[in-house]
This record gives structure tokens, sequence and C-alpha cells, in this order.
């Protein structure tokens, strides 16, 4: 194979093409040998240097390009949930943060791989080029599956073509491949170093698979405190109980109140206008903004082709480069072809959907619609989620706007009341230095004199309103003001009550309800421990007897089983309660605010050989799984970790926003 596609690219005329474009476009593929790397970056601005090899700028700056693309795609797939999903992975939505990483990583994979001698034969790789699977695993970025014929081979025209467009040589797009492969074998050597015991098999498989029964104990606070409200509490007992409060916690201290004057003003108490003129003008220079009545809407035709998997998503993709050939050289063919290949709903109209704003559809769909200028325009071939596209406008309706009547008394209102928050907040900074001045009663004439409307008002720390949050910010004669949806406020503050402790006889008698509370609960806390300890000895039935707890016991509960845990959730009995449980007759125990749970393991289900040798099996592969790739994710992060990289600052991730 490699043998047929060198014969196809020794064409000089384009082979001296490739070669002037290879040094703007390499770069897309990052796993270019180190060595080829250098000779290429020689004399040339680099963006990273690993170990002293350089990863160049043009190859930093295509890597950055992909990741844009790979970002785009996310996001029309999963909208507003994919930086949240790349960030559940451990990735930056940045593509330059995105780009860096995985240059890094690729580049120490590379070097790794050098240093243990792997060689890839050329049998292999042609091999490995007959495998669709890899190809689209590994290679889909250099190899796109449209290059393959019905028989699995390669179509030699249709792969010079890509390389064309990508500016790779013969030579290098050999050289890419077997750096693909000599990485993948570089990290199974690695998996293959994996090991999981047998133990930790069975231990994960007790913990995930068989069903279990359960005696559940349960322990309400409410008898105990029903007991410690009966006992006799001794002055000494309180006395001691509130010392000890007040020195760690300050239980018992009422804290600081503070008390003022409120004035309130309106945009009538400043006479505050607004001409007409200016409210025209205000909705003359908003109204696309926010006085849209309709929104511009479009009309296009679609032919539209799902896939599913990579081998439809090559058919798919092959149907409809035709499709777009042929529409594009007969546009008036668009609704006979849509009818014919289409896979919507619109399908049997020809494609054609009814008219749409932007909001109402996939965004990728209506972003390529918008863009077309006129109507009858074409778009290019549009990659959706699992879907590829092609749209034609038919027709385009511009948004229009509601009439200035229906608006004019909202804006008016909008720009008196911001006008009114500028001349109150100018003025009260006048009035409350002339103030500093004044007396109290002073103060209050000239605030009912400019239209304020006063209240007395009392405060607390705890009180988050916005005229008590400024009232304890002030200090005692002291005026603060602000303004907000439409209102001018002033306050002075007028008097402080300092925090203090009241005396133990004052609330005598809340200190001894929380005594009472404090006595049940570790007496509730400690008979749960009890039961747990006098349990491996008796029966619970006799526990339950000893210490008037609750007894329930279970059917066979599976993690499987939402109803039942959800119910025992509901009593404070958790999933992670019950399932660390793995030996018959092993307990755990929980207390919480009004209930107290004792669990023991009665019973585990007996599964059938065939099936738990099944079960045991796929648990096996789970761990192997995960413990390979924790093994790969350590070497890996061990090679970046022990790695010498400079970067030119230039080059370096950013915090700029890529984010669509």
């Amino acid at each position: 194979m490699i043998s047929d596609i060198r014969q196809q690219l020794k064409n000089p005329v384009f082979k001296t093409i490739l070669w002037v474009t290879v040094i703007s476009v390499c770069g897309g593929f990052s796993v270019i040998p180190a060595l080829l790397r250098n000779v290429w970056s020689s004399g040339g601005p680099w963006a990273i240097k690993v170990n002293g090899f350089e990863i160049s700028r043009t190859e930093f700056m295509r890597e950055i390009s992909d990741k844009k693309d790979l970002l785009t795609r996310l996001r029309a797939q999963y909208g507003q949930y994919a930086d949240a999903l790349l960030y559940s992975m451990g990735l930056s939505p940045d593509p330059r943060a995105l780009a860096f990483e995985s240059m890094i990583r690729e580049e120490v994979i590379d070097q790794s791989a050098n240093a243990v001698g792997l060689h890839i034969s050329p049998d292999f790789i042609n091999e490995k080029l007959h495998d669709p699977s890899f190809v689209a695993r590994d290679l889909g970025a250099l190899v796109p599956p449209y290059v393959y014929d019905q028989d699995g081979s390669i179509n030699p025209r249709l792969l010079r073509d890509v390389l064309a467009k990508q500016g790779l040589p013969t030579h290098l797009f050999e050289r890419k491949i077997e750096r693909v492969l000599a990485q993948r074998i570089m990290l199974e050597l690695l998996m293959l170093c994996s090991y999981v015991p047998d133990f930790v098999v069975q231990q994960r498989y007790m913990a995930t698979v068989p069903a279990r029964r359960f005696s559940i104990l349960t322990f309400p606070l409410e008898q105990y405190i029903q007991h410690e409200q009966e006992q006799t509490i001794t002055q000494q007992e309180l006395q001691e109980f509130f010392d000890v409060q007040n020195k760690q916690l300050k239980r018992y201290w009422t804290p600081e109140k503070r008390a003022g004057v409120m004035w309130t003003f309106s945009p009538a108490s400043f006479a505050t206008s607004v001409s007409e003129e200016k409210v025209r003008s205000f909705y003359e220079e908003n109204k696309s903004k926010l006085y849209v009545n309709e929104p511009t809407k479009v009309q296009v035709r679609i032919i539209a082709l799902s896939y599913n998997d990579e081998l439809s998503k090559f058919t798919a993709r092959a149907q409809i480069e035709q499709a777009h050939a042929q529409v594009t050289q007969e546009p008036e063919k668009f609704a006979q072809v849509a009818r014919e290949i289409s896979q919507n709903e619109f399908a049997s109209d020809g494609g054609l959907m009814p008219f749409f704003a932007r909001g109402e559809h996939d965004k990728v769909m209506e972003r390529a619609a918008f863009l077309l200028a006129h109507d009858g325009d074409i778009s290019a071939i549009i990659e959706g989620a699992n879907t590829f596209f092609i749209l034609k406008r038919e027709a385009k309706k511009l948004q229009v706007y509601k009439p200035f009547e229906s608006v004019r008394e909202e804006i008016r209102a909008q720009l008196t009341n911001h006008a009114f928050k500028q001349e109150f907040l100018d003025e009260m900074k006048r009035m409350t230095q002339a103030a500093q001045e004044l007396d109290e009663q002073a103060i209050h004439s000239m605030m009912i004199q400019k239209g304020g409307v006063a209240a007395i008002i009392t405060a607390q720390p705890k009180d988050s309103s916005k005229h008590m949050v400024e009232l304890f910010r002030l200090s005692q004669g002291n005026v603060g003001f602000y303004a907000e949806q439409g209102e001018g406020v002033a306050l002075m503050l007028t008097r402080v009550e300092e925090r203090y402790l009241p005396s133990l006889e004052a609330i005598v008698d809340t200190v001894r309800n929380d005594l009472v509370m404090y006595r049940a609960e570790r007496a509730h806390k400690k008979a749960v421990e009890e039961a747990r300890q006098d349990a491996r000895i008796l029966p619970v039935t006799e526990i339950a007897a000893r210490y008037n707890a609750q007894l329930m016991r279970t059917d066979l509960i599976s993690k499987d089983s939402s109803d039942a845990l959800k119910e025992l959730n509901e009593k404070g009995i958790t999933q992670d309660l019950l399932f660390q449980l793995e030996k018959v007759g092993s307990m755990a125990t929980a207390v919480h605010d009004a209930t107290g749970v004792l669990v023991r393991l009665d019973d585990i289900e007996t599964l059938v050989q065939g099936a738990s040798d099944s079960q045991k099996t796929t648990v096996r592969a789970e761990l192997d799984n995960e413990r390979s790739r924790a093994l790969v994710d350590g070497f890996v992060a061990s090679l970046y970790r022990n790695a010498t990289i400079e970067t030119n600052d230039s080059m370096a991730p950013s915090n700029e926003d890529y984010s669509i």
C-alpha cells in the first residue's frame, strides 16, 4: 500500500507544491518525530521546547486551530453543558491551553518511544491502514473515512487530494503514521504492566453485584429527650453549662442592636423629568436590542443525512457530497433531492422548513441558515450532531419592532429613574458634607425639606436587608445613602445598643432546654454505639427490646433497587451505609439529627456459579481498564513533570475567552 501511494504521489509538480506548503501547514497531527521537528524548525520561530526538542510556532498554531474546531463541534453537540463536560474531564475550554497540554503530552510519549527503540515495519503500517477502526480512532484527523473504497482499500486519488490540502509529502505522511503506531504500542506496553489481584476483584464484586438482606434498628432521639426532661437539673449544673457555652461559643450573648432614621425619596421629590426628545432618541438607539416585537426569521430548505457510527458516517458523507455537487450545479432540483434522500420530517415537503428565529433549532444549523446572504443561496456541507446537512435559503423576514407609542411610558420611567438616581446621589454627597456640621434635628429638617419621608428603623447583624446593612456601616450621628429600583434612601444612625451577656436567671428556661437537648444527644449517640457492641453477641430482636429501638428487616436489596433505596434514604439510611458491609454479621452505624441507625448485614445473595463467574469477569475487565488507565496517566504525568519545558511568552496558554 505504501509503495502504491508513493507511485501516485510522484508527480514532480505536485511534489514541489507539497514541499512549498508543508512548512506553513504542518502540525495538524502532533506526533511528528522529534528529530524531524528540529530540522524543520531550525532557524524558524518555536513555540515550545520539550527536553531540548522544538515544537514550531506553525505546529502550535495549527494545533490551536484543530482544538478550536473540536470545541466548536463539542459545543454544537452538548450546548451549554459542553464546558462543564470538559471541566469534569480535567480539560480546559481554552483551545490554546488544550493545544499546549496536548502537544507536550504527545512529545514526551514520542520521546519515550524513541528511547526504548520501538521500530514499526512497513508491513505493520500497511496492515493498520486497512483497519477502519484504527484509522477512525487514531488517524481521523489525517485520513478521513471517505478516502476508502467499498472494499476497504484506500483510494489513492482521494488520499492524494487530502494530503494536498494538508500540505503533506508522502514520506512525512508515512512518518506520521509510524509515530502514531509507535505511540500506541508504547501505551499498550504500559497497560500490560497493570495487574489486578484476585482479592481486589472479589472486593469490588462483593461491593457492587450481589443483593443483600439487612436488619435495621432505628433509635429515635425523641425518647432520649423525654427521658432527660424527666431528670432533675440542679442550679450548679445549669451554671456550669451556661459558663462553658459562653466561654467556648459565646452562645448566650445578646447581639448588638442599632436604631436610626431612614428617609425615602422618589423622582417626584426631586421633580425629575425627561424630555420627549430623549425618550424618542433612546427608543431609536435601542429598539433593535430591547424592543423587538418579531425577531428576524428565515425559511430554508434542508437536506439532512444522519449517522450513528463511523461506518454510517462514511456512507452519509459520500452521499451528502454527491448531493451537494448536484444541487450547486442545478439549484432548481434542491427540493427534488431533498424528497429523495433527506432523512428528517421536512423531506416530504422538499426539505422546506417553516420560518424560524434564532434559538428554535440546532445552533450549528441556525448559524448556517442566517449566514446565507440571499434567497437561493446554498450552504456548504455542514456537520452537526451526528448529521450532515445542506441548506438553501428560500426567504427572510426582517425583525419587527414594538411601536414607539406602546413603550413610550416604559422608556420614560426608565430614563427618569436613571436621571433621578444620579441627581439623588449628587445631592446626598453635598448634603452629607454639610451635615457634618449639623445636629440630628437639623439633618432631619434638611431631609424633610428635600422631600424625604422619614421612618424609625431598628436592626440586628443577621438582618441582611440593604438599609440594615448600611446602618451597620455607619458611625453614630453619620449619614449614609444609596439608590436602587427608582428609590433613594438616606439613613442616619441614632442609637447603638452594645452586645451583652444576660444573667442566667434572665434566660434560665432557654439554658435548661439547651442542656436537656445536649444531654439527650450524647445519650442517644452512646446508646447507638453500645447497641452495636451488644449486637455482636445478642439477637437484633433483643437489642431492639433493650434499647426501645424500631426493628426493620429488608428483602434482598441491590444497588439497582432504586425504589427500596429511595425509601430507606428518606429515613436517613444511605446506600453508602448499606453497601460498605461485605461480610454477613458485619454492622455499621450512623447518627443524624433526629435518628440513630444500626445496620447489620444478614444475608448475601447466592448467585449461580456461571452467572457469578461471568459477573466477576466483567468486574475484572472494569478494574483492568481503571488500573491500566491510571498507570498510563501516571506514567505520562511523570514524564511531563520531569521534562524540561521552555515556552515563548507569546505562545504560552492564556486566559483568553474562546467561548462561543
